[in-house]
């Protein structure tokens, strides 16, 4: 988990479920931490060349706002977003 208070609290909710008797709730949650920690560099790790686009769109819509060209960073915002979108339903 990226984040060391997400973790703990994640920790604490899998104890409290743990010393208790729902033994589906139990393998509910162990299932969930099994597929978050296998899938975590997947989702929260994007390629090199997707960054690298991002970085690139970020770059050409901050343009487009400082220029006050509204109609432009309107459109590549809105190809960004898509793109982005795409990327995270492969």
């Amino acid at each position: 988990m990226p984040d060391d208070v997400n973790f703990t609290h994640v920790c604490i909710l899998f104890f409290l479920i743990s010393s208790s008797f729902f033994d589906f709730a139990l393998l509910t949650v162990d299932y969930v931490f099994d597929f978050l920690f296998e899938s975590e560099d997947d989702v929260l790790i994007p390629d090199g060349e997707f960054s690298m686009d991002t970085v690139k769109a970020h770059r050409r819509i901050l343009e487009h706002l400082k220029q006050g060209e509204g109609e432009q960073y309107q459109r590549e915002r809105a190809i960004h977003l898509k793109e982005i979108d795409i990327y995270l339903k492969r």
